[in-house]
């Protein structure tokens, strides 16, 4: 059985080849079918308490709507409420679940009950990748991704890889995926990825343990389908 907390993944992609996965975090956003009418007023002892931390707890007003975020090293625990789409997300998979949870009840009295369907759902991930061959990272992606395309690459010119953007449609399962790359701060041979597996919904706001099977169940999916593609044949250990 899938657990809600995945920080390691091991995955086919590892066999034969030295690499980790860490997912960093996860996030579930919901777009309503009906815009609402406006931002309903949310107990802010509850949204103080959505991360189990109200001294390091912050509750803002942006033109998408209600923001609330924990302090800290990012990625930061941020919920954000708005008259067109919610997100929630967390460093863990059970983290956002129990978070978008919370969340939902509280605008559930707000609201008399009148939540409405959702058109869309995000489930938004960020993910590091680390290997010895990416070293450095950087340079390991402009090779995959950008050096290759050059005309004539001059002798000795260095390409670096700062932010590639692009998007994947994978027939089975049948997904659409957002893709960032990036080198991971900090860490030479690391690959960061954010990634959004954006899907027609049609349907009312999951529970809890359905939000964590659809994330749990996106993640395997990626690590399986899609992190090959991304990185490049992870069986070749040279």
């Amino acid at each position: 059985m899938l657990q809600g907390n995945l920080p390691v993944l091991e995955s086919s992609i590892q066999k034969g080849a030295s690499v980790s996965h860490e997912l960093l975090s996860a996030a579930f956003v919901g777009v309503w079918a009906n815009p609402l009418p406006g931002i309903p007023k949310l107990s802010q002892q509850v949204l103080m308490n959505l991360f189990s931390d109200p001294y390091t707890t912050t509750i803002g007003v942006s033109p998408e709507g209600l923001i609330v975020q924990k302090m800290g090293k990012p990625p930061t625990p941020t919920v954000l409420f708005g008259p067109t789409r919610f997100q929630v997300l967390a460093p863990t998979v059970d983290e956002t679940a129990r978070v978008l949870k919370a969340l939902l009840a509280e605008a559930h009295t707000r609201m008399s009950q009148q939540i409405p369907y959702l058109q869309n759902i995000g489930i938004n991930t960020e993910h590091q990748w680390v290997r010895q061959k990416f070293a450095p990272s950087a340079r390991w992606l402009a090779d995959q991704y950008v050096r290759k395309g050059l005309t004539v690459p001059p002798d000795g010119a260095i390409v670096e890889a700062i932010n590639l953007n692009f998007v994947v449609h994978l027939g089975v399962p049948e997904r659409t995926y957002n893709v960032q790359l990036q080198p991971r701060a900090e860490k030479e041979n690391g690959v960061f990825a954010a990634i959004n597996d954006h899907r027609e919904w049609n349907m009312a706001v999951p529970g809890s343990d359905k939000v964590i099977r659809l994330l749990n169940e996106s993640v395997l999916e990626i690590q399986t389908s899609l992190a090959p593609l991304l990185l490049g044949g992870l069986a070749d250990e040279s």
